[in-house]
């Protein structure tokens, strides 16, 4: 998510023919310590210029948390609805880029920066409830294309005809099946999963009830390597549909690469219910709670998890900020990333190179990363 300067280096050290321990070491600076000391309304502009990535959920997070450390009334329908459509959009773009350009390349499979345009000419910005009934149609059908083939089943012929809905998904068909050929490839690797996987967080808990597991604001501590009652876990599109039958029958046989795929999927069409309003889900993207007299705490479910921000005020001012972003529960010391690293087969350097890049994809960084590898022949290090 970070424009500042910063990435993440990740370091697998090689013994007895498997990675037998994984460092990961960021040298992202903590953007909330820029924030303290202005004002509330200069930290809320200021916040969506320092995230290149999921600037919008970052920017609606300051908000809604300075509105309640302020007390302010709760935001009217229509300002939920908006800031429920801009998250969700920008999700879905978030999601749609990784799944048809950074995995077909990572695969040696010919990306599709043309289809993705299609699909940001549609969803950026957000659309508003008069494009919703023919772009949701579309990337739902998208989706559920994608996932029958997965199943092997031949995709369903489109019943829209003439309509706006399938003039919008003729602008981004050429690349239909691409998703699904990218699990396949991943399926085809056999990956598994060596060790035990960390617990999930929550799906659908509310800020309030992250306020209560916190008990105050994060410190700078928790805000690098958070934890849920005590242990790293990961967040996610995985967290929120590891129950759906196309996740849980690849998490069954250990293939969380594949899972994490499967779930992008199912978020995107999650994100289309939300720009539609159709979603089921009772918990908010978006909401935030005051944590005692000018302090509140907001959460934002993005592409990548949950981001939390909190802010403290005096005087109108920024006393303290926290965020809490999604890399950093997954990119834990003892995270899923490392957890699932370690133990893995590391006998030919390109072989073991590839799952550890396709894991980290998986788990989706928000900034630049590099991957060393130490003590397996034929790698640079």
């Amino acid at each position: 998510m970070s424009s500042l300067a910063g990435d993440l280096r990740f370091t697998a050290r090689v013994h007895g023919g498997r990675v037998a321990a994984v460092e990961v070491t960021s040298t992202r600076p903590q953007a909330a310590r820029l924030l303290r000391g202005r004002s509330a309304d200069e930290a809320q502009r200021l916040v969506p210029m320092l995230f290149s990535l999921c600037g919008r959920a970052q920017g609606i997070a300051c908000a809604a948390a300075c509105a309640a450390a302020r007390g302010d009334p709760p935001p009217s329908a229509a300002v939920v609805r908006e800031r429920e459509r801009e998250v969700a959009a920008e999700a879905a773009r978030e999601h749609l880029w990784r799944l048809l350009v950074d995995w077909p390349a990572l695969l040696g499979q010919p990306p599709r920066p043309d289809f993705l345009a299609g699909w940001y000419r549609l969803l950026a910005p957000a659309p508003g409830p008069e494009d919703a009934p023919y772009i949701v149609p579309a990337l739902r059908a998208f989706v559920a294309g994608e996932l029958e083939r997965m199943a092997g089943a031949p995709p369903r012929a489109s019943t829209d005809g003439g309509t706006a809905a399938a003039a919008a998904a003729a602008d981004v068909a050429p690349a239909a099946g691409l998703a699904a050929t990218v699990l396949g490839a991943v399926s085809r690797h056999g990956w598994r999963t060596p060790a035990d996987p960390l617990p999930l967080l929550p799906a659908d808990s509310t800020a309030a009830q992250w306020l209560r597991a916190l008990g105050t604001l994060p410190d700078e501590d928790f805000c690098a390597a958070p934890t849920w009652h005590g242990q790293a876990a990961e967040t996610g599109a995985l967290a929120r549909h590891a129950g759906a039958p196309p996740v849980a029958q690849r998490l069954a046989a250990g293939d969380r690469i594949g899972a994490r795929i499967a779930a992008r999927l199912l978020d995107i069409d999650a994100c289309a219910r939300h720009l539609a309003d159709e979603c089921a889900t009772p918990t908010p993207l978006v909401d935030a709670a005051p944590v005692g007299q000018d302090v509140g705490l907001a959460r934002v479910e993005t592409a990548r998890g949950v981001l939390l921000h909190g802010v403290r005020l005096e005087g109108g001012r920024v006393a303290d900020y926290a965020i809490v972003a999604p890399t950093e529960w997954n990119f834990h010391p003892r995270g899923a990333f490392v957890r699932e690293a370690v133990g893995v087969p590391a006998r030919d350097a390109r072989a073991l190179e590839l799952r550890l890049r396709a894991l980290i994809l998986a788990l989706d960084p928000c900034v630049g990363f590099d991957l060393v590898l130490e003590g397996v022949e034929g790698a640079d290090v």
